[in-house]
């Protein structure tokens, strides 16, 4: 299991307990950080502001790097989609891609599904790419992907809140098809880890829940933060963790984590009642 650096955050505001935008310099210090660290795969995508050409600028050939296909027009579909990873591959300064993934699965769905995959199989074969695959919200969105398609690489959200992809087995089931697994959003947007004054009040729902992690986290005597990375690490079949952050602390501080992870997190969570909440893109906060 690796960490992967992720950059949605870049020139916006994106985690709930972001206290800065990522403006290129701040973003170039964690790269370098990361680097350093040896962290050697970047998530990535057209849509995340000068990410990708900010990630081409630092020399980036011996590094992996997923980006994405953004929705685009039907209209000379084949066309849109080459000119558009052909333009990413160009921002990136890369040889080759590590990861293509289908960045909305509203947009395979719109498309001719087949078309789709003909398309991004071809990218692969000629050899821009290494992995195709999608990039996904609900664990139902795997069934209908592999009527059409056995990818190399989905990405998926995970947290101590969010079990469905386990509970559903869907991990399990990526797994022994030889698909690779990386998993996002773990500290939901940064829920997890803010002070219980900074919950939007949208969220307030998700109160009494927070407010048990935190006095389950007190009682044990460890961080948030560390019992977040600890449930991830104790999840089999697991491949990569995109991570995103605002500062080189924040970095230091889930990679500390990551490696000093143990079996202590809670155990059980009420997912039922929990899951309204769970699909981040539709907070409206």
């Amino acid at each position: 299991m690796q960490l992967i650096l992720g950059t949605a955050n870049a020139g916006s505001k994106y985690s709930l307990n972001q206290y800065q935008k990522i403006d290129k310099k701040n973003l170039i210090e964690i790269i370098q950080f990361a680097k350093k660290n040896k962290i050697k795969t970047y998530d990535t995508a057209p849509k995340y502001k000068n990410a990708e050409k900010i990630l081409g600028s630092l020399s980036f050939n011996k590094m992996n790097v997923i980006t994405k296909i953004p929705n685009l027009s039907n209209k000379d579909l084949k066309s849109n989609i080459l000119t558009q990873v052909l333009k990413s591959k160009k921002n990136l300064k890369v040889k080759k891609l590590y990861g293509l993934l289908i960045h909305d699965i509203a947009f395979f769905k719109k498309q001719d599904p087949r078309e789709v995959v003909e398309i991004i199989s071809e990218i692969k074969k000629i050899g821009i790419v290494k992995k195709i695959g999608f990039s996904l919200y609900d664990p139902e969105d795997i069934d209908f992907v592999l009527k059409y398609i056995k990818p190399d690489l989905i990405k998926i959200p995970l947290s101590l809140f969010d079990r469905r992809f386990i509970k559903k087995k869907k991990i399990t089931k990526l797994h022994s098809l030889g698909i690779e697994v990386h998993v996002r959003s773990i500290f939901m947007k940064g829920l997890l880890l803010v002070s219980d004054n900074k919950i939007p009040r949208k969220l307030h729902g998700l109160n009494f829940f927070l407010k048990k992690f935190n006095t389950w986290c007190n009682k044990n005597r460890i961080t948030k933060l560390q019992a977040a990375i600890n449930f991830i690490k104790n999840v089999k079949n697991i491949d990569g963790v995109v991570v995103g952050v605002d500062s080189v602390d924040q970095l230091r501080d889930i990679i500390y984590a990551f490696i000093n992870s143990s079996k202590k997190y809670p155990k059980k969570i009420n997912t039922q009642i929990l899951e309204k909440y769970l699909d981040i893109r539709k907070w409206k906060i």
